[in-house]
């Protein structure tokens, strides 16, 4: 019986940094065994509009090169896509029980699961179902996650040639292939390799694996600036 949790990295292109605002357009994740650190499995799928409240930046769109009109002619309806989420997610499980669900994994991870937790909730899915995670007294869960933005401060942010933690700046200074940033299966099979890289780096030292959060991770927000979604 495996009893080691699986992991699940992926990551979001989006229409702007707001979830409550700002259009899923693309998903992707890969399956990361826990104990052989071995690639599982993957999804990944562009996102047709399900709501004209929700916006398409500029800026958003310059950087992805992703348009709403290719969201509305290549994407799948949001309760499909969701729906196929909910069956990848549920390959992940090693064991019956809530301890034995997955962990989350990305490159400021808690900016993709605000649009994760909302594209759940757009389609009155409960992601706690298939994502590891606590919930406080009110029930709100706080999903179980990696992130490698902290683990690259954890491991480098001493170090003066890294001049910031983008996911393309950390891959070339460590020597992992990244083609075509910012559409979303490229950034994860990159996110997974660091995932893969640091974890190993912390075996290796005698360490089992990284440290999963259940926090929003605000001290160490604050301390770097980074920028996530309130």
């Amino acid at each position: 019986m495996n009893k080691t949790k699986n992991y699940i990295v992926f990551d979001f292109e989006t229409g702007g940094v707001d979830p409550r605002k700002n259009a899923a357009c693309e998903i992707a994740c890969i399956i990361v065994d826990g104990t052989t650190l071995e690639f599982k499995g993957s999804y990944q799928s562009l996102i047709k509009p399900f709501s004209e409240e929700l916006t398409y930046e500029p800026g958003a769109i310059k950087v992805t090169g992703i348009t709403k009109e290719m969201c509305e002619s290549q994407g799948k309806p949001i309760i499909q896509v969701v729906d196929e989420l909910c069956e990848f997610f549920l390959k992940a499980v090693t064991h019956k029980g809530p301890k034995y669900l997955p962990i989350l994994v990305g490159h400021n991870v808690l900016f993709d699961i605000g649009f994760l937790s909302q594209i759940f909730l757009f389609c009155k899915k409960d992601l706690s179902k298939y994502i590891s995670s606590t919930k406080d007294i009110y029930g709100t869960p706080s999903f179980s996650s990696i992130d490698t933005m902290e683990d690259t401060a954890r491991t480098y942010g001493h170090d003066l040639q890294l001049l910031n933690w983008k996911l393309e700046t950390i891959c070339n200074f460590v020597g992992i292939e990244l083609n075509d940033a910012h559409r979303a299966m490229n950034d994860t099979l990159s996110t997974a390799e660091l995932f893969r890289f640091f974890t190993r780096k912390m075996r290796s030292s005698g360490n089992k694996g990284i440290d999963e959060s259940n926090s929003d991770n605000s001290r160490f927000r604050a301390k770097f600036q980074i920028k996530t979604v309130s």
